[in-house]
């Protein structure tokens, strides 16, 4: 079964202020991950894993305000057994993001053209206590 978000259209309550529409066009994707956790020894804990994400928005409907395209996400984490009742983990994670090519023309405003390149990185710290 597929799906598709085909466009956003607000209403306002102010009957001076136009109905807004944008075409969306989002469709189904797909996501791939695999991920590994192994114990070095009965104290340590490491694990990684890798996911594909491909995005829903067609090339020809990405905006410059979610100029989302397929991604790639990495991460890497250790848990340690400090005692018996503490555990501490690190964690670091990356999205990277292909290449989005924009070409946005809103009629009266102009035309953006340009390739936006993004990615972001995480890292996590937690503690936790066992009772």
């Amino acid at each position: 079964m597929a799906s598709r978000v085909k466009q956003l259209s607000l209403a306002f309550g102010n009957p001076v202020q136009p109905t807004l529409s944008q075409p969306l066009n989002w469709h189904d994707s797909i996501r791939v991950a695999v991920g590994a956790t192994y114990r070095l020894n009965p104290a340590t804990e490491l694990r990684a894993g890798i996911a594909y994400d491909q995005s829903p928005i067609p090339s020809a409907f990405r905006s410059a305000d979610l100029p989302s395209a397929d991604k790639i996400l990495i991460g890497v984490g250790v848990t340690q057994r400090i005692t018996d009742l503490i555990w501490a983990t690190a964690s670091y994670s990356r999205e990277q993001y292909a290449p989005a090519s924009l070409h946005v023309s809103v009629p009266g405003a102009g035309t953006l053209v340009g390739t936006v390149h993004q990615h972001s990185d995480a890292v996590g710290l937690q503690v936790r206590l066992v009772f």
